[in-house]
């Protein structure tokens, strides 16, 4: 095992996944703020796992995804902790530094700065589509999850210290908004509903951007402690 990369949680916090720079991962069950572990996997034979996202079903199933090198997302099905088989699923020719899913779509960032998303369809995955291209390097992605006004957004956060929505309208993703937060994005968070964006940049600064009734994103007060 290697040093972890990443953490990733089911929608409703009863399992968790991490993943390590050795391709290693643990997949855990928390239970009365207890870890369980369920089961240990190799993903990749020395070679990194960059990024994690987790897709609950219907039936309370979940999905693992994993960004790999060489454009490969490797994918587990699990159910009640205990894994049902695994596919590799290619999306770009360069490692998947960033993804992240919901329902609907799978949105995957590679290190030659491509954005991509694949619609989910059942337990299969579509072709991918292109985006974007990204000149700078992309440090994290988040997609909101399905709401009842039926609006999808994509956050896309770059080294460069870029910050990009976009939101889908007829079949496709187009930018909505775009920032300039002056240092490196390392973190991005949707809430619950979509319409509320946490970034995470610089030394441990954070900004948030709320959707305004013109369906653009705006700047909005937080209040941060040392």
């Amino acid at each position: 095992m290697g040093p972890v990369t990443s953490i990733s949680f089911s929608k409703n916090g009863k399992y968790a996944v991490s993943t390590d720079f050795a391709g290693g991962l643990i997949f855990m069950e928390i239970s009365n703020g207890n870890v369980y572990k369920k089961f240990i996997k190799q993903i990749t034979e020395n070679k990194p796992i960059y990024d994690t996202a987790m897709l609950t079903g219907t039936a309370g199933n979940e999905t693992v995804f994993c960004g790999c090198e060489n454009g490969e997302v490797h994918m587990i099905d699990v159910e009640n902790g205990i894994e049902q088989n695994s596919n590799v699923f290619v999306a770009d020719e360069d490692a998947i530094i960033s993804l992240d899913c919901n329902s609907d779509y799978l949105i995957t960032a590679s290190s030659s700065g491509n954005l991509k998303y694949t619609q989910i369809c059942g337990n299969k995955l579509l072709d991918s589509k292109k985006i974007s291209t990204f000149h700078g390097e992309i440090s994290a992605v988040k997609i909101t999850k399905k709401n009842c006004f039926e609006r999808i957004y994509i956050a896309v956060g770059l080294t460069s210290g870029g910050l990009f929505i976009y939101s889908y309208a007829n079949s496709e993703f187009k930018v909505l908004d775009k920032f300039e937060l002056g240092s490196p994005v390392y973190a991005l968070k949707w809430a619950q509903g979509g319409f509320s964006l946490s970034v995470l940049h610089g030394e441990n600064e954070i900004k948030v951007y709320d959707l305004q009734e013109d369906n653009t994103f705006k700047e909005v007060a937080v209040n941060q402690s040392n």
